[in-house]
């Protein structure tokens, strides 16, 4: 996979005193937690506190890198929990759903990015909220080709062709926002159902669960027409110019040549089917303490 992917951060807003943090997981480091640090090169990863019972505990390194040049000088407070991924500290990130967190003032929004041997995605969240900070980001191709697949054969000639089948339970209403708990939890070795599990979390998102005889249903104009409908989701996509926008954790499920609704921007070859499952973080805990699963890239 790539060793590195050229970030070109650009401030337009009408202050000269604007901030980026990029963090995520490294996979050459077994998943390590990861920041680039203030210089825009070197990269830090936080070790985990000293002390197994310290929590909340501040970066030891500089993690903002200034955007340059007009304004109030605001920084992001990213804290440090023990018992990370990959061996290191765990990440507590700033968080628009607590109150004491130490961000609950400040203008922030995020975009995303996975970065391995197979894809290059990146997508503007609205997942967990609206900011009122804008932000854009446009991805450019070293080159550009096509990419062309042959057919794949089927084996056991004669044999008799099995359908399984999956069943999964009622969800809640807190299950069906969060795209993580209940009959949405993805399990090990059960490749089936984790394929299943999107495309029955977007069609509960939108509504067109017992509206469509197919899921993902192929149409967006079919979406958000039914009662209960998840219309904070509905009101994103309505709200951007172009009718897209990341507004649950699970929107870039489309049908095969059907549209894309997240605005998601990457180069793989194929439509995404799996979700953003960056974005199901546990942001429901006091701290804020994210999962390990987390590829968010702050603005």
């Amino acid at each position: 996979m790539p060793d590195s992917l050229v970030l070109h951060l650009q401030n337009q807003t009408r202050s000269s005193d604007v901030f980026a943090y990029v963090t995520g997981l490294a996979l050459q480091h077994n998943n390590a937690r990861v920041f680039v640090a203030a210089n825009g090169r070197d990269l830090y990863f936080p070790q985990n506190p000293a002390d197994p019972a310290a929590t909340l505990q501040p970066l030891a390194a500089d993690v903002a890198i200034p955007l340059g040049p007009p304004g109030h000088i605001v920084e992001l407070t990213f804290l440090l929990n023990p018992g990370g991924p990959g061996g290191g500290a765990a990440l507590v990130e700033p968080s628009v759903l607590n109150p004491s967190d130490a961000n609950a003032g400040v203008d922030f929004a995020f975009a995303e990015f996975t970065l391995n041997a197979d894809q290059l995605f990146a997508n503007i969240s609205y997942v967990d909220f609206v900011p009122r900070l804008p932000i854009a980001l446009t991805l450019q191709h070293a080159r550009d080709r096509d990419r062309d697949r042959d057919g794949s054969s089927v084996g056991g000639g004669g044999a008799p062709l099995v359908v399984g089948g999956e069943a999964f339970s009622r969800p809640t209403t807190a299950d069906i926002f969060g795209c993580n708990s209940g009959p949405f939890v993805t399990r090990p070795g059960a490749a089936v159902r984790n394929a299943v599990i999107p495309r029955l979390a977007a069609a509960f998102q939108r509504g067109t669960l017992l509206t469509s005889a197919e899921q993902p249903a192929a149409e967006a104009d079919a979406f958000y027409r039914t009662d209960p409908t998840n219309h904070y989701s509905r009101l994103v996509h309505a709200a951007n110019v172009d009718g897209k926008g990341y507004a649950f954790a699970y929107d870039d499920v489309q049908a095969d040549g059907g549209p894309d609704q997240s605005g998601k921007d990457g180069r793989d070859g194929e439509s995404s089917q799996s979700g953003d499952s960056d974005e199901q973080d546990d942001d429901d805990d006091e701290d804020n303490e994210d999962d390990g699963g987390d590829g968010r890239r702050f603005l």
